[in-house]
């Protein structure tokens, strides 16, 4: 069985769409999130089937995915860290600056 745990955190994450597509299109500053079911459960929102995340170049595409929310039903964290599970696949296709830290 093919399990794999990955949290992205990428800087603007706080903004994301609640729903089978957001109204952004990637490169806005903004996650553009694509799945085919969604729910809230207690502080989480959890989105199933075939989840595609994209940020300014980056896609991360999993069978699974979980965000943390706070009591406003945002993303509790200003990263916003994404918990995404089974076949998880990441993709940069923009150019990637590396710090030496």
């Amino acid at each position: 069985m093919k399990t794999a745990l990955l949290v992205v955190s990428i800087l603007g994450f706080a903004a994301f769409a609640v729903g089978q597509t957001s109204q952004t299109t990637p490169g806005q500053g903004r996650v553009v999130s694509r799945f085919n079911s969604s729910a809230i459960v207690g502080n989480v929102f959890q989105m199933r089937g075939n989840v595609r995340l994209e940020y300014n170049g980056t896609v991360v595409t999993a069978d699974e995915a979980d965000l943390p929310l706070d009591a406003r039903g945002l993303p509790s964290n200003p990263l916003a860290s994404y918990t995404v599970r089974g076949n998880v696949r990441v993709e940069v296709t923009a150019p990637v600056i590396l710090l030496p830290w």
